[in-house]
């Protein structure tokens, strides 16, 4: 369990949703938020606590007679679909180049599969995987850095990999090509 989850769960383990007075507890829900200053940990939060909700009210809909008439589903649905509002509201004011989880995730899976076809070619091409590696995993802490800055970042060491040998400019593009693929856009954005 992440620290996300692990706050989302505390909140909610000492707010009870009120059943009959869900904007009682999305003030609640706004009030915690704003104790935390960034817009991207405040949507992190709340799309967490989203899914938390939708994962009680599936299975509370699975033991429900007849989900469709139940009021309390009714409820999570005024509530989720009243957090989900939020959660847009805060997500159109983080800056549209911030890393997102998916992206993260999409971005550390085409890292990964740079190493994997590298330490393929290890034994055929002069090419020192473990620097490589090294430089690769390296990027992925620098996720704080906005998609734009993250790219230079990334550009400015595959230059530098290039110009010490550990890669040839072959190797290069072929990296290049591998973050691309699937449309990550990272590289085009320069």
């Amino acid at each position: 369990m992440n620290i996300i989850q692990e706050q989302v769960k505390h909140f909610i383990r000492n707010n009870e949703v009120p059943i009959h007075n869900y904007r009682l507890y999305l003030k609640r829900v706004k009030d915690w938020l704003y104790e935390y200053n960034s817009e991207q940990k405040q949507y992190h939060l709340l799309s967490e606590m989203i899914r938390f909700f939708r994962l009680e009210r599936d299975g509370k809909e699975k033991l429900t007679r007849n989900p469709e008439t139940s009021p309390e589903l009714q409820h999570y649905d005024h509530l989720l679909f009243r957090l989900e509002d939020e959660a847009q509201g805060i997500k159109s004011m983080i800056p549209a180049d911030s890393f997102f989880e998916a992206d993260k995730q999409e971005t550390n899976a085409k890292l990964d599969e740079i190493l994997e076809r590298m330490q393929q070619l290890e034994n055929g091409q002069e090419i020192i995987y473990d620097d490589l590696s090294k430089e690769l995993n390296e990027m992925k802490e620098y996720y704080f850095l906005n998609k734009k800055t993250w790219s230079q970042l990334f550009i400015g060491k595959l230059t530098t990999m290039i110009s010490s040998g550990i890669v040839t400019e072959t190797v290069s593009k072929q990296i290049v090509r591998i973050i691309e693929e699937g449309g990550t856009g990272l590289i085009e954005k320069l």
